[in-house]
């Protein structure tokens, strides 16, 4: 079940661009003000564009199927790229190999592929949730990456960028919904459309 100190909050997607909803930087900053020290983002796994949630996450952790092959062939590289941590579940009974397989795969590939971060060399475990095993690996890594991160300054630093870029992200949704709400700009957009549609 649920542990007693866990807040799960749902927050659909909406449509919105990188599998996150609109105001998840908002409510993590403010589940973080209420004491809570984890915060956990689960996106819907909608391609590249996920690599979003790293602009509003210290970690990124890239769970995925035993899976290679053309699997890996077709996994987009910028999400790829923008993993600190790539972690294969399912590892167990007859995916047990193809996953050690994947992990195989996905670390060669690992060589190949620009870092995020100088100072972390991102990894890829396997574990499997159905029989509880190697979790506590997975989380080593997570503390491992918060350490260092914290212990050079690394993340205060990247949560100041993060700030700066939802202020910005904010500012432009309050002028789009400031402009749609007034219907002279509405009507003059509208015609617009019409004039830049003709060329």
């Amino acid at each position: 079940g649920l542990h007693q100190g866990a807040f799960v909050r749902p927050c659909p997607s909406a449509g919105q661009l990188g599998g996150i909803a609109q105001h998840t930087d908002e409510i993590v900053l403010l589940c973080e003000s209420a004491g809570y020290e984890i915060v956990l983002i689960e996106t819907v796994g909608v391609g590249q564009s996920e690599v979003l949630v790293g602009d509003i996450s210290d970690m990124f952790v890239l769970l995925l199927p035993p899976a290679g092959g053309d699997s890996l062939q077709g996994m987009k590289r910028g999400i790829v790229e923008a993993a600190d941590l790539i972690v294969i579940n399912k590892a167990d009974g007859d995916l047990l190999l193809p996953a050690k397989r994947a992990q195989g795969e996905y670390r060669n590939g690992l060589h190949y592929i620009t870092k995020q971060h100088a100072w972390w060399e991102p990894d890829v475990l396997t574990c499997s949730s159905l029989r509880k095993e190697s979790i506590d690996k997975v989380w080593e890594q997570c503390d491992k990456f918060w350490t260092l991160g914290s212990d050079n300054g690394a993340i205060e630093k990247m949560r100041g960028t993060q700030r700066a870029e939802w202020m910005w992200k904010k500012a432009e949704s309050d002028i789009n919904l400031i402009m749609r709400q007034r219907p002279d700009i509405e009507k003059l957009a509208a015609e617009f459309k019409v004039l830049l549609g003709r060329g």
